[in-house]
């Protein structure tokens, strides 16, 4: 079969081989590159490349995003119920390998419509197209990699590794596409090669995944069947659930606005569209530098306070460059952007290593493992995040008077915007992702689970699973309740 039972009595000590640990990081190359692909240069793909409307745009992400409220739970609830011959969660990231390719070459399609309806018709299918395959792969993946291990420490370590190959997809994603446009004699020639590329790189990250390891499958001490609805509303009775759906989506909005932006903001208000490629490649090269220093901040202290002390440093940053003038030269702007990615890095990478943690509380509640179900409420998440802030940021600008360049446009820093949309790609390249970062600084604070209380907890389950009867006395369980859980998870 392809997956195993293990002994409860030697799980809080799992140990993850290098080997697992590079495979199943392979497909957050992937997780971190096809979104970073997708989320700064399919808007302006759209508007400068095929001829969409600003004013459209948003509605393309919001169509996706709604399908994403469907597709993304539900996925997780089929991924936990799935049963083969390789397991719940492997069949996905064999068979899910070849429609990464399809869905980037759809994407990216050099489509010709002299109806503005019949480009944002294809733009709103091609984009659901995209979403649900990532959905069909990476709720799985994040599935897989929270029941690969529960000991607190080696989860972290097996999440900075996946963080770092994420990483590295970002930064062939934002280094390599430009490259690739730009050496063909027209933008959508350029396109339509890239997106073959990176759709072939994206599906091999995937498949990887398939041969890092088979599934380790840990009984459920409450066997009750709870619907769907239900096992939501669970969720988010659960405070530690609340808290990190804060740190995620209000960080990961405010990265993801960041990065959507950027093109706008060198190519229209610094007026230097060649640095585009540099800045996205230094920002995700800090990041993964940064990676294993938040890590031994995580496990030395705790990871609320390795994500607090680095959206600090975010919002400290962003405020620093609302004020720098557009004549700012290239080597401020690249130690402005270092400053900003070190605590970026703390931001991104720590709700990754929270998801195992959530689904050990989530059994503490109520005596099920449901790593697919939280991992697709976290996709969905995440993907609500990402599609939220590129609907809001686009449809501000088109507001604004955003001037679509001419089709055919090579030279981009011949079209200037109204001061309107300028002052308003400088407010969404710093002030508004300061204010979401600082809201999930706050969420963090909620968040009270860390490597002590986390031991205590796994070894009372483990006992639980064994028919021990726990190892925590009324009262401490009373107290971890009420730190980790709240009054609400009944």
């Amino acid at each position: 079969m392809g997956h195993k039972k293990v002994s409860t009595q030697t799980v809080s000590a799992d140990k993850v081989g290098l080997r697992t640990k590079i495979l199943y990081a392979m497909g957050n190359v992937y997780g971190g590159g096809g979104f970073q692909l997708v989320g700064f240069l399919y808007s302006i793909f759209l508007s400068d490349t095929i001829g969409l409307n600003m004013a459209y745009i948003p509605f393309v992400m919001l169509a996706g995003k709604i399908w994403d409220g469907i597709t993304d739970p539900l996925m997780g609830r089929i991924t936990d119920k799935t049963r083969s011959k390789w397991g719940r969660r492997r069949p996905y990231f064999l068979f899910g390998s070849i429609a990464v390719l399809i869905s980037y070459v759809l994407l990216f399609a050099p489509v010709s419509f002299e109806s503005q309806s019949m480009l944002l018709a294809y733009a709103i299918l091609s984009y659901m197209t995209f979403s649900t395959i990532w959905t069909v792969v990476m709720v799985p993946y994040f599935a897989f990699g929270a029941e690969i291990t529960l000991d607190y420490n080696e989860r972290t370590r097996v999440m900075s590794v996946s963080t770092c190959f994420s990483l590295f997809g970002s930064i062939l994603a934002s280094s390599v596409p430009t490259l690739i446009i730009n050496s063909f004699p027209t933008s959508k020639q350029g396109y339509t090669v890239m997106a073959v590329v990176f759709g072939a790189i994206f599906g091999i990250s995937v498949l990887c995944v398939f041969f890092s390891k088979k599934e380790v499958v840990r009984e459920d001490t409450n066997t009750e069947k709870v619907s769907f609805f239900k096992s939501f509303i669970n969720a988010l009775k659960i405070r530690s659930f609340r808290a990190y759906v804060g740190m995620f989506i209000f960080g990961m909005l405010g990265m993801d606005i960041i990065s959507m932006i950027m093109a706008y903001y060198t190519r229209y208000y610094l007026r230097k569209d060649g640095i585009l490629a540099l800045c996205l490649t230094t920002a995700l090269l800090t990041q993964l530098v940064c990676i294993p220093l938040w890590t031994k901040v995580a496990n030395k202290y705790s990871k609320r306070t390795a994500y607090m002390t680095g959206g600090i440093l975010v919002s400290a940053m962003g405020v620093c460059l609302f004020f720098l003038p557009k004549t700012i030269s290239l080597p401020v702007i690249i130690v402005m952007i270092i400053a900003i990615s070190i605590g970026l890095a703390a931001v991104m990478f720590i709700p990754h290593t929270i998801l195992g943690d959530i689904v050990d509380i989530g059994e503490f509640a109520y005596g099920k493992r449901q790593e697919g179900t939280y991992s697709g409420f976290a996709t969905f998440i995440r993907k609500i995040s990402s599609g939220i802030g590129l609907a809001i940021v686009t449809g501000i600008l088109g507001v604004c008077g955003y001037v679509t360049p001419p089709e055919g446009t090579t030279n981009f820093t011949e079209i200037y915007q109204p001061p309107m949309v300028e002052f308003m790609i400088r407010m969404f390249m710093s002030l508004i992702p300061v204010c979401l970062v600082l809201v999930g600084v706050f969420c963090a604070t909620r968040f009270k689970l860390a490597g002590e209380n986390h031991g205590k907890l796994i070894k009372h389950l483990n006992s639980l699973r064994e028919g021990k009867g726990g190892t925590l006395t009324k009262e401490e369980e009373e107290d971890l309740r009420k730190q980790l859980i709240g009054k609400k998870a009944v």
